[in-house]
């Protein structure tokens, strides 16, 4: 005896499973620029200047995953140094502050991105 089974809607799963990965995609790489833009900003205006090059040689700089990774150029190499201090001076951290300052944030602009996700996945 055979048993047949039918599932409605499992041409419509799939398609909706297949698209999934680029609407995650889409909107966690939106939040996640917005959350680099601003800690390249929130750093830009702690950093101790001198001549104002340090400041301008902190970047974020957007992958294709999604990712956005925020750091210092090689040519702002002794931003480090600033940040963490040497054996003659001390710290002044720009870039873990400005980073922390974002985590909460960027956790809730992630928690509403999930939600459009949600949204537009079910339509």
């Amino acid at each position: 005896m055979a048993n047949d089974v039918r599932i409605d809607g499992l041409d419509q799963l799939r398609a909706a499973v297949r698209k999934l990965p680029d609407v995650v995609r889409r909107h966690a790489g939106t939040v996640n620029t917005a959350t680099g833009d601003r800690v390249v900003s929130t750093a830009r205006a702690n950093v101790p200047k001198r001549r104002g090059v340090l400041q301008g040689e902190i970047v974020a700089v957007a992958g294709e995953d999604g990712a956005v990774n925020v750091g210092v150029t090689t040519r702002g190499f002794y931003g480090a140094f600033l940040e963490f201090g040497t054996v003659r001076h001390g710290a002044h951290p720009f870039m873990g502050p400005a980073a922390a300052a974002e985590q909460q944030p960027h956790v809730a602009r992630m928690v509403a991105a999930g939600k459009t996700i949600e949204e537009e996945m079910s339509q």
